[in-house]
């Protein structure tokens, strides 16, 4: 099915280590479990963090709320070429394959010491986006040279002036972008999650040399430095046909490249967890006072913010 360009843009972590405390040979070498994929971590501070991450969520949106809002968007730019494609003769065209899902979010990623142990972010990412993944490639690549022309006459039409109609549906998908407000509130928590960091007594530099006599195989394979985590983990993916399209499917969890790519991120995450398992313990419960002094301050704010979410999930349910 053929479409308008589109790209998906992989956001990977600046910060974001995970992991157990083990990184001996023959645990890197299991296959990992869905369940030890989709594991709650370390128990120490768990409390804390579940409510730094309700509190978050709570403006910035759940992973469902922001898939929602994915839902919203890929209307306002689809929607108008959807109607002409089923115009030209292809009623199975369809808009939501836009749609970009939300990957999992972290309340304290941007904290060096306090970001979530054993996430597992790089493969949830992928998981989470490889519907996105296949239907992208599906609207970028016309199945015949009639449904190519259908195409090409749609994207003339609607980037007409005289026709205008596209523009009207994207108007109304930008009135249900995230607002300043919401923009103000995360920069804010942002702000004081560096605090947090700022106020630990340990030095970034002796994590990074911890890090770094590990020797792990994602850094040293592709000749990266440890600070590159994001392009570590981009560059060390599987290919899209080896990202299971349901976690439940044995054969599709089992597959090699899979699994390769889950000890390869299972090293890593150990290493991580072993680098600061300590400091995260002596400090993870000071979230507390963050939390309580954040939700103080901002009550409007985070009420207002929590009314548009709920706004833009009734939306999306009507367009779905």
């Amino acid at each position: 099915m053929a479409g308008v360009l589109l790209s998906a843009l992989f956001v990977v972590g600046l910060l974001a280590g995970t992991g157990i405390a083990s990184n001996d040979s023959h645990r890197d070498s299991e296959a990992m479990s869905v369940d030890e994929w989709n594991g709650a971590g370390p128990e120490v501070g768990a409390e804390s963090r579940s409510a730094a991450q309700h509190l978050f969520e709570s403006f910035s949106g759940t992973q469902a709320q922001r898939s929602a809002l994915a839902v919203v968007a890929a209307y306002g730019a689809n929607a108008e070429m959807d109607r002409c494609m089923s115009e030209e003769g292809f009623p199975e065209w369809d808009w939501s394959l836009a749609s970009v899902p939300a990957d999992p979010d972290d309340a304290l990623e941007t904290s060096l010491w306090l970001n979530q142990p054993m996430s597992y972010w790089r493969s949830h990412d992928l998981v989470s986006m490889r519907p996105f993944l296949f239907a992208e490639k599906e609207m970028n690549n016309p199945t015949d040279d009639a449904e190519e022309a259908a195409t090409a006459r749609c994207n003339v039409k609607l980037s007409s002036p005289i026709e205008g109609a596209a523009a009207s549906t994207q108007t109304e998908a930008d009135a249900d972008s995230p607002s300043r407000a919401i923009e103000k509130l995360q920069d804010a928590w942002w702000t004081q999650v560096a605090e947090l960091d700022d106020a630990v007594d340990a030095s970034p530099d002796d994590y990074y040399s911890c890090l770094q006599s590990k020797h792990l195989s994602i850094f040293e394979s592709q000749d990266l430095e440890v600070q590159d985590l994001g392009y570590a983990m981009s560059g060390a993916s599987p290919d899209d046909d080896a990202i299971p399209s349901d976690i439940s499917n044995e054969q599709e969890w089992q597959n090699g490249q899979w699994q390769t790519f889950l000890s390869v991120e299972r090293e890593y995450f150990d290493a991580d967890w072993s680098c600061r398992a300590s400091i995260y313990a002596e400090n993870i419960d000071r979230v507390e006072s963050l939390v309580d002094s954040f939700e103080h301050e901002h009550a409007e704010q985070i009420r207002r913010a929590s009314d548009y979410w709920g706004s833009v999930e009734e939306k999306a349910r009507r367009l779905s």
